[in-house]
C-alpha cells in the first residue's frame, strides 16, 4: 500500500467508509500481532490485544489529524493495549512462565543443526524479552523487529526523541543483562 493509497482509506474510514477501514486492517494486522505477540508473550492473547486495537482504532479514526502519522497512532494503540492487558493478567495473578515461546519462523537453512540453533537463539531473544518491562520491551520491539525510525517510535510511544534515545539504550543493556553470554556473542 503506498502512502497515497493509505491516505486515501484512512480518508474513507473517517467518512464512515467500513471497506476503507478493512484496507487498513489487512495492511496492518500481521505487523500488529507480531508486536503484541512479543509484549504479552501469548498468541491468544495478541490476537484478542490486536482485535481490541482496531476496535479502539475503527472507534477514533476521526481525532487522526495528520495520516502519515497514522501508522505511529495505530503502534501506540496496540502498545497501550498490551500494557492494559499485561496489567490485568498480572492483576489476576496469571502470569504464565515463558516456558513454551511462541516462534514462528520460517527455516533459513536447510542444515538442521544450523536450524536448531537459530531456533534456540530466537528462543531466548523470547524469553529474555518477556522478563523485560513492558516499556523496554517496546522499544526493542519497535526498532529491531519492526523497524520504526526514532521519530515514529517516538509518536508510537508519545516520546521525545531523546527520550526515546536514552529509553532504546536502557532496554537494550537490559535484554543484555537477561540473555545468555553465548547470545550476546552470536549477535555481534
Amino acid at each position: 500500500m503506498t502512502e497515497s493509497e493509505q491516505q486515501a482509506w484512512i480518508q474513507a474510514a473517517q467518512e464512515g467508509d467500513e471497506y476503507g477501514f478493512t484496507q487498513i486492517f489487512y495492511h496492518y494486522q500481521t505487523r500488529l500481532f507480531h508486536m503484541a505477540r512479543r509484549m504479552v508473550g501469548d498468541p491468544a492473547e495478541a490476537e484478542d490485544v490486536v482485535q481490541q486495537s482496531f476496535i479502539k482504532a475503527f472507534n477514533n479514526i476521526a481525532k487522526v489529524r495528520e495520516p502519515a502519522q497514522f501508522k505511529s497512532w495505530l503502534y501506540r494503540i496496540v502498545y497501550t493495549t498490551s500494557v492494559d492487558s499485561l496489567r490485568r493478567r498480572k492483576r489476576r495473578d496469571e502470569i504464565p512462565l515463558d516456558e513454551q515461546i511462541y516462534v514462528r519462523r520460517a527455516p533459513t537453512t536447510a542444515d538442521p543443526l544450523h536450524e536448531a540453533l537459530r531456533q534456540e537463539k530466537y528462543d531466548l531473544i523470547e524469553e529474555a524479552l518477556q522478563q523485560m518491562s513492558p516499556i523496554n520491551r517496546a522499544y526493542i520491539i519497535l526498532r529491531e523487529f519492526l523497524n520504526l525510525s526514532y521519530k515514529e517510535m517516538a509518536q508510537a510511544l508519545d516520546k521525545t526523541l531523546p527520550a526515546v534515545r536514552i529509553g532504546l539504550f536502557r532496554a537494550r543493556e537490559q535484554l543484555r543483562e537477561y540473555l545468555p553470554q553465548t547470545v550476546e556473542e552470536d549477535a555481534a
